[in-house]
């Protein structure tokens, strides 16, 4: 089972911030936190949206570690950049994927 962080990193942050934020924290006797997957935020939301949603404090996206490199986008929509500057995120009030480009501030970050 995977340990959570207790809380979101507080803010919308790129993605290198959220990264390095989750690369920083030092929690609960644990110095190797890192963003989760996308099938592990999906995982967190499936297992128990309230628990989720506690974690969550005032924001819409979580960021992951996963790139659209590594999960192309169903629909085919292109990005029009190099898929690797994209990546997944997860909007728990209702479980729905989104990507983005890592530049901008479109999630937080919870560490796990």
């Amino acid at each position: 089972a995977l340990e959570w962080a207790a809380a979101t990193n507080g803010t919308d942050v790129a993605w290198a911030d959220g990264n390095s934020y989750c690369a920083a924290l030092q929690e609960e006797g644990h110095d190797d936190w890192r963003l989760p997957t996308l099938a592990e935020l999906e995982r967190l939301h499936a297992a128990d949206p309230a628990d989720a949603a506690r974690l969550v404090q005032a924001t819409c996206c979580l960021w992951s570690s996963t790139t659209l490199a590594e999960l192309p986008d169903p629909s085919g929509s292109a990005t029009g950049a190099a898929p690797a500057q994209y990546y997944w995120g997860l909007l728990l009030d209702g479980g729905i994927r989104y990507y983005s480009n890592r530049v901008f501030t479109d999630g937080q970050a919870l560490c796990v």
